[in-house]
């Protein structure tokens, strides 16, 4: 079984390999002239995970793939691969983007809650819109998977986690606050003061006696980065 395993976690590299070049060929084909001078790799690997010292429920719906994991050791040993006994591949990528400018790096991944980290984006999954939710025109670009993101709508989209949760890693977020509730409270507001004041006041609704210790356990195990 081991054998077995070795085998498809290096069939796995190699396919991983080939996309990473196709990504980094379409990346660097885009009308934009970016040109990528180097890469890192990041993992999560971390056995002593700082969300799983405050909250027992974090994570605790994901099954151990032994494929994954295999192939998780292999990027390391094989590539360099960048992890942390404490901190998740998000929070490496994060801080390292704050390490650089804005045009400095493109964070390519395909997970959600990367959308806190503000500068390029590339997901391989995505295909180009030329317009936003509200139907505004937004700059396109050519290949598939490349978005911006600014400052402000990373933080907006931070502030809408504070509100809904993250169910995909079981981060409770406000009781019965979806994601509709969430969009309907946050996406008219316009400056920063007014996202803070906004998912204060949503806590402090729900939770009037100790909205604070609510408000800063969930802010942990949400926000992306060192804390």
């Amino acid at each position: 079984m081991d054998t077995i395993i070795g085998s498809l976690a290096e069939i796995g590299s190699d396919r991983l390999e080939k996309m990473l070049n196709d990504i980094l060929l379409d990346i660097e084909q885009d009308v934009h002239n970016i040109h990528i001078s180097s890469v890192e790799i990041y993992v999560t690997h971390c056995k002593n995970s700082i969300r799983k010292q405050i909250s027992k429920e974090y994570k605790a719906n994901r099954q151990p793939n032994l494929i994954v994991n295999c192939l998780r050791n292999l990027y390391i040993f094989k590539n360099d691969a960048i992890y942390s006994d404490t901190l998740e591949a998000d929070d490496l990528i994060a801080d390292r983007a704050k390490e650089l400018k804005e045009n400095e790096y493109i964070v390519i991944s395909m997970d959600k809650d990367l959308s806190q980290i503000k500068g390029f984006r590339y997901d391989f999954y995505k295909k180009p819109s030329i317009r936003d939710e509200q139907g505004n025109e937004i700059e396109s670009f050519n290949c598939r998977g490349l978005t911006y993101q600014s400052e402000f709508d990373a933080l907006k989209f931070l502030a809408k986690q504070m509100i809904q949760g993250d169910a995909g890693d079981k981060i409770g977020g406000l009781p019965r606050y979806g994601q509709v509730k969430a969009s309907k409270i946050i996406d008219p507001i316009t400056t920063t003061f007014g996202l803070k004041k906004a998912v204060i006041n949503e806590y402090k609704k729900v939770y009037p006696e100790d909205y604070f210790i609510q408000l800063q356990t969930n802010y942990r195990l949400l926000y992306l980065g060192k804390y």
